[in-house]
């Protein structure tokens, strides 16, 4: 087996879809195959920071980094987010990076309980005031004065080493947002047939703040299953459970499967959720997705390099083996042929 160079470092852990123990054994066998980035999400399953705690350990001295995939603005005020940054800073020697962003919202609404309001005003009032956090000075005066929290207070305690911020996009907006204040963009399922769409959304925020587009990087999750019925199956309900959700259609009009994600959402919304997973077609696979042939994966990892993107490998497993669906499609995409 021959490791790859410069091909798919990062990888995601699906807290959803993994217990905690199964997520650290992968995390394990992942960096053994030469993962370099290891990214978790957060629904309503499992706590995104203790997850990356006991990663850590493995993780320190090594070059490997970790953090979030997703860290909602409604579930953890501005000042928690930038202690649990900084605490997982420390443990990780200055290998933790930070996403921000809304999270679903029927997460929001009928987990949390929260209204999902202002969205675009509170990422940006989030990104804003966490960044502030994380680069002051400890004895500096922490003054703000915002829509949503107002703060003042002497910081006691802040990073030795600097944390990237990300934000999580999938609209005009929140994408010039990110090209604005942040230090990348995390989209998911991306079509490369919106990338153009997508970089001139970075380029109207960066101008608004006066920075350099090109040094705002461009990440998304990419689904990958294994060629199996019952992976492809599993990729295929992955991909109609995020496109039937209508922050999906922005870049999937511009891509030219507008129409096919409207009618995917009709038929989720209508509770016919096999009827949606049905209408997946390769085209769609192949269009949000990194595929499920080996051959097809490894070269959709580079056309998405090519273009600009960095992918992160979000695995559809199966629901009888998911830790070790995600080892093989982590194995698959880090050896060569």
């Amino acid at each position: 087996m021959k490791c790859l160079k410069l091909v798919l470092d990062n990888l995601l852990l699906d807290s959803m879809n993994l217990s905690s123990s199964e997520i650290l054994h992968v995390a394990k066998e992942s960096i053994k195959f030469g993962f370099k980035k290891l990214w978790t999400t957060e629904g309503s399953e499992r706590d995104s920071f203790a997850i990356l705690s006991s990663i850590a350990p493995y993780c320190v001295g090594i070059g490997v980094e970790i953090g979030t995939n997703l860290t909602s603005v409604y579930s953890r005020t501005p000042l928690l987010i930038a202690m649990s940054s900084i605490t997982l800073s420390e443990i990780t020697n200055n290998h933790f990076f930070l996403t921000i962003g809304t999270g679903g919202i029927g997460y929001v609404e009928k987990c949390h309980g929260l209204e999902f309001d202002r969205p675009l005003r509170r990422v940006r009032e989030y990104l804003t005031l966490v960044r502030k956090m994380l680069t002051s000075k400890v004895g500096e005066k922490i003054v703000f004065n915002g829509e949503f929290f107002k703060v003042d207070f002497k910081q006691r305690n802040v990073p030795s080493g600097p944390i990237s911020i990300y934000s999580s996009a999938l609209n005009p907006k929140m994408i010039q947002l990110a090209g604005e204040l942040a230090d990348g963009v995390v989209l998911s399922h991306l079509p490369l047939g919106s990338l153009e769409g997508v970089k001139h959304n970075l380029k109207v925020g960066a101008q608004k703040s006066g920075r350099d587009v090109s040094k705002v990087a461009i990440f998304s999750n990419l689904p990958a299953g294994l060629e199996v019925q019952e992976g492809i199956d599993s990729l295929r309900k992955m991909i109609a459970f995020h496109i039937a959700a209508p922050t999906y259609e922005y870049l999937l009009e511009l891509a030219g499967h507008g129409t096919e994600c409207r009618e995917i959402r009709e038929k989720w919304e209508s509770k016919k959720l096999g009827e949606a997973v049905d209408m997946v077609s390769d085209d769609i696979i192949n269009t949000v997705s990194l595929g499920y042939r080996e051959k097809d994966i490894k070269q959709r990892i580079r056309d998405y390099e090519d273009a600009g993107v960095i992918p992160i490998l979000y695995p559809a497993v199966r629901p009888t083996s998911p830790a070790q669906d995600v080892i093989e499609l982590a194995r698959i995409c880090r050896t060569s042929e």
